[in-house]
């Protein structure tokens, strides 16, 4: 659990350092992550992630994930 905080933190952080550098504010994060928690998930999100994808996933639908955020956050497809 200990552990668990830490990594919580730890993303947290980066995820609020990407978004204090005006050359990485605007870059679209996806967190892939082995546990995770509904409220870390809604609390990353909450901080700017576009999405948190648990482990285990699929090669192929992580791929279709990743396409399907890229289309929604560039407005492309």
């Amino acid at each position: 659990t200990e552990v668990n905080k830490a990594a919580r933190d730890q993303r947290a952080g980066v995820l609020a350092a990407l978004r204090a550098r005006p050359h990485s504010a605007g870059l679209p994060v996806i967190f892939l992550t082995a546990k995770a928690q509904q409220s870390e998930i809604d609390a990353l999100l909450s901080l700017g992630a576009i999405d948190v994808i648990p482990k285990p996933f699929d090669p192929m639908t992580l791929t279709d994930q990743v396409k399907a955020l890229w289309a929604r956050v560039t407005g492309a497809g």
